[in-house]
């Protein structure tokens, strides 16, 4: 419900679609009104093209389920709905039922923040036929988009490796409602804080704000407004770099940044908004090195959610350099047929210098080495584990790896078939 409407928590339940309702009816009709069923919700892919998903939006089903209720305004709004071949949608006998309706379910689901797999429950809710249905949709509605903003933003924030992630997402959201979720979804994920005052206000998130860029084009010149925020503003001092030309904002943050010291104050952070931001903070990062500037938190680089995509390759490239490095060192020994196949290629190609062994594939048992189960914390804690469970990057990266090895061995053996 957008929060520039007249409406209250009552009524969720008609944030549903209206075959929920009909189905519902059928159901009573039908006597399959207290037959048990079981309703399991799940994703059949990862997001993003990733290896993972993290659950969130289970922490307000409770909520949900409470306020699931029909009042006299929700029953008058259904007996109006018109059926398309005449006469009213929903019988008044059925009406009256919901009237009086009260949901009976048992809730399982997975805790908000964890990783999450394809075609695993990430809740399943047990009751009465028509209790599940009628819940349906309302309850997806909460899950599916709030899963889907903490995955990205638990990719973002791993791409940042270490750095502050704050969710500025409000102005893009989808409405009011939708910019609350993010913002809570984000915070779920790693995000340290958001723009979004009422997210803080009604879920305890930090906030955090500095400038736009209106800010600067209110002023003269570009070092007058960065002079003017930093004394407004001094232990809030932010300043955003991108409204007319980088790299001479760099300069003009610099100046600011001197002059704060000089009067005990500090700089805490730039922004960059737009352009490449890979090469960009690559360079205003070389532009603060020389600089006798206190070093730390003050002069830390921060960058929108949105964008953060573009900082992925450059920031992972050393390592998966490294792991490509880990997988030759941990390679095994070829099958004697493998060996030949790389003798006979290298007899007819005397040139060419002699290929590296192929790493052999490890089979994923389903016993108690199974990725996904390590996952779960299902065993003792180990040298790669803390509090009982394991690092799920660390799996991730393994799947990884299994997974470019098993891509090496394939081409090894359509190879060899072509040979043979």
């Amino acid at each position: 419900m957008s929060l520039t409407d007249r409406t209250k928590p009552t009524d969720v339940s008609l944030n549903t679609d209206l075959y929920e309702l009909t189905m519902a009816q059928g159901f009573w009709e039908s006597g399959l009104v207290d037959t048990q069923a079981t309703f399991n919700a799940f994703f059949r892919e990862n997001p993003f093209g990733g290896g993972y998903a993290i659950a969130c939006g289970m922490g307000q089903i409770p909520d949900l389920v409470e306020n699931f209720v029909f009042d006299d305004e929700d029953i008058e709004y259904l007996a109006s709905i018109p059926a398309p071949g005449g006469g009213s949608m929903f019988k008044p006998a059925f009406l009256e039922y919901l009237r009086n309706h009260y949901l009976d379910l048992t809730i399982h689901a997975v805790p908000e923040g964890d990783v999450v797999f394809p075609r695993e429950p990430m809740v399943r809710v047990q009751g009465p036929l028509i209790d599940c249905q009628l819940i349906e949709t309302a309850l997806l509605n909460l899950v599916n988009f709030q899963t889907l903003v903490a995955t990205k933003t638990s990719r973002v924030v791993r791409a940042a490796e270490g750095h502050p992630v704050s969710d500025f997402g409000l102005r893009r959201a989808q409405g009011p409602d939708g910019g609350l979720a993010v913002a809570r979804a984000s915070y779920i994920a790693g995000a340290s804080s958001t723009s979004n005052l009422l997210a803080g206000k009604i879920y305890g998130i930090p906030v955090f704000g500095t400038h736009a860029h209106s800010w600067v084009m209110a002023f003269p010149t570009e070092l007058d407004a960065f002079r003017a925020f930093a004394k407004s503003s001094p232990k809030n001092c932010v300043l955003l770099l991108d409204t007319y030309d980088v790299h001479q904002g760099i300069k003009n943050a610099i100046t600011v940044a001197k002059e704060m010291e000089a009067a005990g104050e500090r700089l805490a952070a730039i922004r960059i908004d737009s352009g490449d931001l890979a090469k960009l903070t690559k360079e205003t990062r070389k532009a603060y090195h020389p600089v006798s500037l206190r070093p730390g938190r003050a002069h830390r680089l921060l960058w929108r959610g949105h964008q953060a995509r573009h900082l992925r390759p450059a920031a992972l490239a050393w390592r998966r350099l490294q792991a490509l490095r880990r997988a030759r060192l941990c390679r095994r020994a070829l099958e004697p047929r493998d060996q030949a196949l790389r003798a006979g290629l290298q007899a007819n190609h005397p040139g060419s210098p002699a290929r590296p062994a192929l790493p052999r594939r490890r089979p994923l048992s389903r016993g108690r080495h199974d990725p996904r189960r390590l996952l779960r914390g299902r065993r003792r804690p180990g040298r790669h584990e803390h509090g009982g469970h394991p690092r799920p990057l660390l799996v991730l990266r393994a799947l990884r790896h299994a997974a470019r090895a098993s891509r090496l061995l394939r081409r090894a053996r359509q190879a060899r078939g072509r040979a043979g």
